[in-house]
Formats: C-alpha cells, sequence, structure tokens
C-alpha cells in the first residue's frame, strides 16, 4: 500500500472517529456514554454484544448481508 493510500485511510478513519464522537456526545447520556465505554474496552463484552441476536438482526437489516455462519463484524 503506498503511503498516498495509507494517509487517504487515516484521514477516513479520522472522519469516522469524529462522526461517532459527534453522535455519542449529540445522542446519548453521561451514564450511556460510561457504560459504552466500558463494554467496548472489553475484549470478550464486546464480542459478546457483536454476537447478540439484536446486533446480527440490526447489521442484517442495514446490510441486506447473509453471514454464513461468520461473526458478521469481521
Amino acid at each position: 500500500m503506498s503511503d498516498k493510500e495509507k494517509n487517504k485511510l487515516n484521514i477516513e478513519n479520522i472522519k469516522t472517529n469524529d462522526s461517532l464522537k459527534d453522535f455519542i456526545n449529540e445522542n446519548l447520556t453521561e451514564s450511556q456514554t460510561e457504560k459504552l465505554k466500558a463494554v467496548l474496552s472489553d475484549e470478550n463484552k464486546t464480542k459478546e454484544l457483536l454476537n447478540s441476536d439484536l446486533a446480527k438482526q440490526l447489521f442484517k437489516k442495514l446490510t441486506g448481508g447473509d453471514f454464513n455462519g461468520r461473526p458478521w463484524y469481521r
């Protein structure tokens, strides 16, 4: 991967992170934000959340995806 491609990915990642932070700040209470951070900082809790039926249904609805038994988040 060229330096130009790497820089583009970094810029896109920064934009995504800023958008996510804005969403969290605008839509979640301080208590909800702390709970989200606690879950996302624990790898096992994050995997458990992503493997929940609700997460799978949401992802399928958003993408129309078929996971073929694989975790959808990989």
